[in-house]
């Protein structure tokens, strides 16, 4: 016995198993080219035995149309307002379709043909790579044998804008000691003669920025590598002066800039020994004085007392100058 599936008359491709010694089992895919009510025929017969009449069985099948929704998200230049479309060309049966940012819905529609909706939105630098999906359900009659269907369209939201959030981070002998996205001539950095010294430039923008340094110091030894990369490998005092980076596309520009301040290490040392001069010297210094204020006072004092008792003999006792008194 041999078992086939046709549908408008045309014999459909189909699979055929058994199960056992009883039964077969025939199975049938297809993609159907038009929308409502098909009826599919299930036939067994008996090739070698054409007498026997055929036995068959059908089917109908409720095909709905639903193509894919389209959303159209254009790219545009920051201030300008975007208006993002989201449609259905081609559908049968109860559609609702949502235009949808994350999981909130911007705007919503139902048909039962095709549908567009749109929203606008203000194109803003914060709104750059944000996605937008299209969303559409298929409702069909009898829900309670079937799960919505649902298709889905996600395009991404490409803002164009001039650089902007340019970032500065400098190390100093491979430790980071300043990194932020202000300004930094205000406050200057100081190194010491001899560091090795890092400055990388980092900057936002749609297009991707270009990176320059401007007006770098006239030090020798210096290497300006892509993506604002600038490395000093021995630092000088030629090396002093302020570092600008620059981050331009064809939409504006942004600059971040900083004070490099260089510091010898020989002056370091003497400024140091000498603080540490002073620390000695000023203690002994007011010990003297205090002994010395001391002394004179004693002397004064002795000179006031009357003498109780004439020299005689070899005793003689004159006055000291006080300046002989003085070690």
């Amino acid at each position: 016995m041999r078992v086939r599936w046709f549908q408008d008359g045309v014999e459909l491709n189909s699979d055929t198993t058994r199960p056992n010694s009883n039964t077969v089992r025939i199975t049938a895919a297809w993609t159907p080219q038009e929308s409502g009510l098909m009826e599919v025929v299930c036939m067994a017969d008996f090739e070698k035995y054409p007498s026997i009449p055929p036995k068959n069985n059908s089917a109908f099948i409720e095909v709905y149309a639903f193509s894919s929704p389209e959303i159209q998200v254009p790219t545009s230049q920051e201030g300008n307002l975007v208006n993002i479309t989201c449609l259905v060309l081609n559908v049968s049966g109860d559609l609702e379709l949502s235009l949808k940012k994350g999981n909130d819905i911007l705007v919503s529609g139902s048909s039962s043909t095709g549908l567009t909706i749109s929203h606008t939105v203000e194109a803003q630098a914060k709104l750059d790579g944000q996605q937008y999906i299209c969303e559409a359900e298929l409702k069909l009659q009898d829900q309670s044998m079937t799960s919505p269907v649902i298709k889905q369209q996600i395009e991404t939201l490409h803002v164009l804008y001039k650089p902007r959030d340019t970032i500065m981070t400098i190390s100093v002998n491979d430790k980071t000691i300043s990194g932020n996205n202000t300004p930094m001539s205000s406050i200057p950095v100081e190194v010491t003669k001899g560091d090795e010294i890092t400055i990388s430039c980092k900057s936002n923008g749609r297009p991707s920025p270009t990176l320059e340094w401007v007006n770098p110091s006239n030090g020798s030894n210096i290497v300006i590598g892509p993506s604002g990369f600038l490395h000093i490998p021995y630092v000088t005092s030629e090396h002093q002066g302020i570092y600008k980076c620059r981050a331009t596309n064809q939409y504006g520009i942004d600059e971040k800039e900083v004070d490099l301040r260089v510091k010898d290490f020989i002056w370091i040392i003497l400024v140091i020994a000498g603080a540490a001069i002073l620390l000695i010297i000023v203690p002994v210094l007011t010990l003297y004085c205090k002994w010395r204020s001391q002394k004179r006072r004693q002397y004064k004092l002795n000179k006031r007392k009357p003498n109780s008792q004439k020299p005689s003999g070899n005793d003689h006792q004159e006055d000291v100058p006080l300046e002989e008194l003085d070690p």
